[in-house]
């Protein structure tokens, strides 16, 4: 009598068994899979080892002897086979390997690995020296930690990007980042993300979104993203910064596209951006190139989105924005909601400079402001907040500032980060108590 010894899809065959179900490996190292020598007891055959269509390209095995090698981070399933022996038919089991990288130098092997739509995966607690420019054009990449563990880059040199890119569940320490001094380039910025020079023949580039989710910056004194060169056109379709806490200073714009390029769409929200008073961050959140408007590069709409957020000293001798307060325009939305900002506005109100710093009397914006405490120099500035945004030239808008918390707010600490408040039903929900 012959019996099927039936296949099994992450589990292991009562008589073919695999000493490790799952097993964590980082980039570059080799592993053997080890197997339960009673498999002899069903074939005279030896196994054969081969990896799963989808995990070609994270790992290789030799189909021999079952030496694994681990290529990039990703998920990978490699299945044993026993053959027919004509008393049991074939038997075989599943094996998953997760590659994951733990330091530097599993870093750059990942990033040299990398294939479009390819995803970065970083162990728990991985550290990492950044060091040299990480060119990822022409890719789509996400770069991923591990919620509560997240990886932690000390970077001293630049993304350079023209696609897609995502970070979340990671630590920058930019302390001692240095602009790539590589290149013959003027440094007019250093930022984290620099856009790439265009391709030959190439005349703009849609990017469907770049997001921070989950990520701490230390010490930035530099830009997030920076746009070089007057004939660079980009145009971001969404920028996002969620859950994010980034720590400025200095007179850099957050987010800088002064030499070309646009961004439809800006969001932050349930995040913290904030400079200590010993080095007040001056410079706009925002700063594009006048000449790329929105619908020069094709855009229709331009949304400004802060919500459930906390910024201090950010901005603090700027306005928030620039070429962004044209008159009689209806393309522009500005939501501000739910935010507490203290000793961020220049001489004008915070809300305003959102705008420029205008109150054009033919603005026709879409304005929807409510639930934001704001304080300056100590003092709560909310009567001026309604002062300036609901004057009688916005009959057409009113009222453009809804309802503000009057009062002023008190941080743990707040020249270390430690945003820790109570009583204020608004602002990043991690410091609420």
């Amino acid at each position: 009598m012959r019996f099927r010894i039936p296949d099994f899809d992450n589990a292991v065959d009562s008589h073919l068994q695999v000493a490790d179900k799952l097993t964590i490996i980082g980039v570059g190292d080799t592993y053997q899979i080890t197997k339960d020598v009673d498999y002899k007891t069903i074939s005279d055959a030896a196994p054969e080892f081969t990896v799963d269509e989808a995990s070609k390209g994270i790992v290789e095995v030799d189909k021999t002897t079952g030496a694994v090698k681990a290529l990039k981070s990703g998920d990978a399933r490699i299945k044993i086979s026993l053959p027919d022996n004509g008393l049991y038919l074939d038997a075989s089991a599943i094996i998953s390997i997760k590659v994951r990288v733990h330091n530097t130098d599993e870093f750059y092997k990942n990033v040299e690995a990398l294939a479009d739509e390819d995803q970065i995966l970083f162990a728990e607690d991985a550290a990492v020296e950044m060091a040299k420019v990480v060119d990822l054009s022409g890719k789509k990449i996400a770069i991923k930690g591990v919620e509560n563990k997240p990886a932690k880059i000390t970077i001293q040199k630049e993304f350079t990007v023209n696609n897609s890119f995502e970070v979340s569940n990671v630590e920058f320490d930019a302390s001692g980042f240095v602009y790539n001094s590589d290149t013959k380039k003027p440094p007019l910025n250093k930022a984290i993300i620099q856009l790439a020079d265009l391709p030959e023949g190439t005349t703009q580039i849609d990017i469907d979104a770049i997001k921070f989710d989950n990520v701490v910056v230390k010490s930035l004194d530099a830009s997030l993203i920076n746009c070089y060169g007057g004939s660079k056109k980009y145009f971001i379709k969404n920028f996002t910064i969620n859950n994010s806490i980034i720590g400025l200073g200095g007179s850099k714009y957050v987010l800088d596209f002064q030499n070309g390029g646009n961004i439809a769409d800006i969001t932050i929200s349930n995040s913290t951006l904030w400079a200590p008073s010993t080095k007040k961050h001056t410079s706009r959140i925002f700063q594009n190139q006048s000449a790329a408007t929105i619908s020069s590069l094709g855009g229709s709409t331009f949304t400004y989105t802060i919500e459930n957020s906390t910024l201090y000293n950010i901005s603090n001798n700027h306005n928030y924005v620039n070429y962004l307060r044209q008159n009689n325009q209806t393309w522009i939305t500005y939501n501000v909601k739910n935010n507490i900002i203290v000793d961020c506005q220049r001489s004008g109100s915070f809300i305003r400079g959102i705008n420029g710093n205008s109150n054009d009397n033919d603005c026709k914006c879409t304005w929807n402001v409510d639930n934001n405490m704001i304080n300056y120099g100590g003092s709560d500035v909310s009567a001026t907040e309604v002062t300036n945004m609901n004057s009688t030239k916005y009959a057409d808008k009113n009222p453009r500032v809804k309802n503000c918390i009057a009062g002023t707010v008190t941080f743990a600490d707040a020249d270390k980060g430690d945003f820790n408040q109570t009583g204020v039903n608004a602002g990043d929900p991690r410091w609420k108590k």
